[in-house]
């Protein structure tokens, strides 16, 4: 039986020009977040212990601890509020419509028992409720935009204060929750408030560059920060002690300030480009962690600003292809483009640098390079090393691609224009199907001599790959009753497995008889990848079902 081994967690998803709400157990030991439909909950000093929580239906924006640490609250783009425990089996305990709009922030009362959630709608931006029951303990109203931030009093009595779009920060008292006071203070977004763990003062950051405290019981007397920052502040957060204030903003920078002097006793600088903005920031006990816009979680040093005790970097997109190679080592592409380099047992990645691909649809390894294509309908060569960055030419392909094959010096990429044999920097060969049939995904053998490709009509193409890049038809094999969307061809050029939607059959390269044809209803779902052994006697396949299988070639029956 198979058994996950590893899970490099995905990165907290973002969007420009708003804040990332991060979260942290009591302890200071556990980081949350969200990404797309998954909630990451993740051990700060080890990356690899985390946990993957995937119930809800719809992409979860914002998501919170309980004080406790034994349930999490998380809501969605729906509006959709889910309560789940964080033990092993992760217990459903509560689930509510609470807003029309997605959740954008959540906090939880001091004593576990209350949430007031906020966001998007259209009358109302905000509820407040006990968690076990979804009764009302109040009302947030007072606000005419969405709202992007919420703040719990941690301490008797409570309070509750929001900020929004229309520039506003309300004051509530309760249970049950009433209005009682607005501040005007900002000219812009209000994009983050929190409380100080002493409940003493109540902050609020904004678009306008303000940071502005409040009395923490009262909602009083606020005191504002003027140019905090060179750019919108997206996030604060509080030390453990309530004297000192962690701010991240969009001119790439994180600063520390002193609670008591409004003084900035330190600024670490985080780079320099769009992606380096920070949009969100935690202080978890003893570590300081900074969100960039690219999805890097900076864990920085307080007693150096020059450099970050470590940087955890992945991709908050969906990953859209994998390549392995030596001694470790294996490449991701996402949606966004991106590339990143990944040696196994270790969490953090490494970004290609440099101008890629708008959208990478597939990528192989062949001998010290990485050979990719993507939907800017060219093939690029990187070469492979601890730095990688894109460099040479970028080979212009005859149409979109959908997949990738390589063999000693040449690539061969499918698309819905046929396929085509790049050598070097040129395309060498180009074969359209006669009656116009797009090919769905590309494989070939080791020696380089046996491709097969895959139509959207259902067919498998096998051709003869010769040595100036010319392909001959060897067979058509026709069975599949959909599209062919996934292929490879066993190392020694024997055998050919192809996949359609719920399907995997195996056939003989060489005489283009069909070898298996019971591997079907398994999987309920587009099959997105299949591929052999080394040895050539098991065949794997991954679904969108969520499910991987692996075939026995020897053994057909068995699964």
């Amino acid at each position: 039986a198979m058994s996950v081994e590893t899970t490099y967690a995905c990165q907290p998803a973002t969007t420009r020009g708003q804040c990332t709400h991060l979260g942290a157990d009591s302890e200071g030991k556990r980081l949350i977040y969200t990404s797309g439909r998954n909630v990451i909950i993740r051990d700060i000093d080890d990356p690899f212990n985390c946990v993957v929580y995937r119930d809800h239906g719809a992409n979860v924006t914002a998501a919170q601890f309980a004080p406790s640490g034994y349930y999490v609250c998380s809501g969605d783009a729906r509006g959709n509020v889910r309560i789940w425990a964080t033990n092993d089996d992760r217990t459903l305990k509560a689930e509510y419509q609470m807003l029309s709009g997605a959740v954008k922030d959540i906090c939880w009362s001091p004593d576990n028992q209350r949430i007031v959630v906020v966001g998007e709608g259209k009358e109302q931006f905000g509820k407040a409720f006990i968690w076990d029951t979804g009764s009302s303990v109040g009302e947030i109203s007072g606000h005419a935009k969405t709202l992007n931030s919420v703040a719990f009093r941690p301490a008797r009595p409570f309070r509750v204060m929001t900020g929004g779009e229309d520039f506003m920060v309300n004051y509530f008292e309760g249970p049950p929750f009433k209005f009682k006071a607005q501040a005007k203070e900002h000219s812009n977004f209000v994009n983050c408030v929190r409380y100080s763990p002493d409940a003493s003062y109540c902050v609020s950051v904004g678009s306008d560059k303000k940071i502005v405290f409040y009395e923490g019981k009262t909602g009083e007397l606020p005191k504002t920060i003027e140019n905090a920052h060179a750019g919108s502040i997206y996030a604060c957060s509080w030390s453990p002690d309530s004297k000192k204030l962690l701010t991240s903003s969009a001119d790439k920078s994180v600063k520390i300030w002193n609670v008591e002097t409004k003084e900035c006793e330190k600024t670490f600088k985080l780079g320099n480009s769009i992606n380096e903005m920070q949009v969100g920031c935690i202080w978890a006990g003893q570590h300081l962690v900074a969100l960039a816009l690219n999805g890097d979680i900076t864990i920085l040093d307080e007693g150096n600003v020059d450099s970050p005790k470590a940087v955890i970097s992945g991709h908050n997109r969906s990953i859209d292809c994998v390549a392995t190679g030596s001694d470790g080592m294996f490449f991701t592409g996402d949606f966004n483009g991106e590339i990143h380099a990944w040696r196994n047992g270790q969490p953090s990645s490494k970004r290609v640098a440099g101008k890629g691909h708008s959208c990478v649809v597939d990528m192989k390894v062949s001998a010290d390079e990485l050979v990719s294509v993507g939907l800017d309908d060219v093939l690029r060569r990187t070469k492979i090393s601890d730095s990688m960055s894109y460099g040479g030419a970028a080979v212009k392909l005859p149409g979109a691609p959908t997949g990738l094959a390589v063999a000693d010096d040449a690539a061969i990429v499918s698309s819905a224009n046929g396929l085509a044999v790049v050598k070097g920097d040129n395309v060498v060969f180009h074969y359209e199907d006669p009656a116009g049939v797009k090919f769905n995904c590309v494989a070939v053998d080791s020696s380089g001599k046996t491709v097969a490709a895959g139509s959207e009509k259902g067919a498998v193409v096998v051709f003869d790959l010769n040595g100036d890049g010319s392909l001959v038809i060897r067979h058509t094999l026709s069975l599949h009753a959909a599209g062919v969307c996934s292929i490879a061809v066993s190392t020694d050029g024997a055998f050919i497995a192809s996949a359609d939607n719920k399907s995997v059959f195996l056939w003989d390269a060489v005489d283009g008889q069909i070898k298996v044809k019971t591997w079907q209803g398994f999987h309920n779902s587009l099959i997105k990848s299949v591929d052999f052994a080394k040895d050539g006697k098991r065949i794997i396949s991954a679904s969108a079902d969520e499910s991987v299988i692996v075939w026995s070639v020897d053994e057909p029956d068995k699964v």
